[in-house]
């Protein structure tokens, strides 16, 4: 991940010795084999804000009012609270994995045992797809996610539970009133390096913005929400 004394840096999506390029997220490393094999298809983000669940109920609401099949990707840990099929897991620490798929198979989610979903990270991993040469790119574990997503293919990707409003970091993290000492958001200049890396996905990566809407927070307001026009993928798009 970015690190807090790059903040000065002009151009945060910084990848040293590229060796691939899409749509202006580049890779230092062998590019995975799923790489673009979800093309023109439809996908959820959930990650762990505090408002996680609604969110995560909003975007399912709206791919299925507009008729769509829709796969779902997790962030980190949200990946043992979703309650169906996960097709990926995204994280920056590999070292969760073993334990999330743990959990996931060894519980049963409406009756059905949990899936294995496809493991990705920016670190090499076991039973991972590495995407190496991502982390140089982001601020946040939602944002690895995001350029995942886009390289896997997605072409209309509704993020849930990642506002990035930083009042409240994770759905089940105590607010900072009740237990102050738990209080696990960022430092300003965390805060700042990881506006830096949004600021330049949003306006300055080739097709980050048309191909991505959020349900809440700040990032709905830069990104939009999601609405039917934009979710039927003309030709063209």
């Amino acid at each position: 991940m970015r690190r807090c004394e790059d903040i000065e840096d002009l151009d945060p999506h910084n990848c040293p010795n590229p060796i691939w390029e899409y749509e202006g997220i580049k890779g230092s490393g062998e590019r995975p084999d799923l790489f673009g094999q979800y093309i023109r298809k439809r996908l959820i983000i959930v990650a762990r804000a505090a408002g996680m669940w609604e969110d995560y109920a909003a975007a399912r609401d709206f791919w299925q009012s507009c008729g769509y099949e829709f796969d779902i990707m997790c962030v980190n840990s949200a990946a043992i609270h979703i309650k169906e099929h996960v097709e990926h897991v995204v994280t920056a620490h590999p070292e969760l994995i073993p334990g999330i798929n743990l959990l996931r198979t060894s519980q049963y989610f409406n009756g059905i045992k949990g899936n294995t979903p496809h493991y990705h990270s920016d670190k090499k991993a076991t039973n991972c797809y590495n995407w190496e040469g991502l982390g140089n790119q982001v601020g946040t574990s939602g944002m690895l996610a995001c350029l995942i997503a886009i390289c896997l293919g997605y072409e209309r990707i509704v993020l849930a539970g990642m506002p990035i409003d930083f009042s409240r970091r994770h759905y089940d993290d105590p607010p900072a009133h009740i237990l102050p000492r738990y209080d696990l958001r960022p430092s300003n200049l965390a805060c700042a390096v990881y506006m830096g890396s949004w600021s330049y996905a949003v306006n300055r990566l080739e097709t980050f913005a048309k191909k991505i809407r959020s349900v809440s927070g700040p990032t709905s307001s830069w990104l939009g929400k999601p609405d039917k026009s934009w979710a039927d993928i003309k030709d063209g798009d």
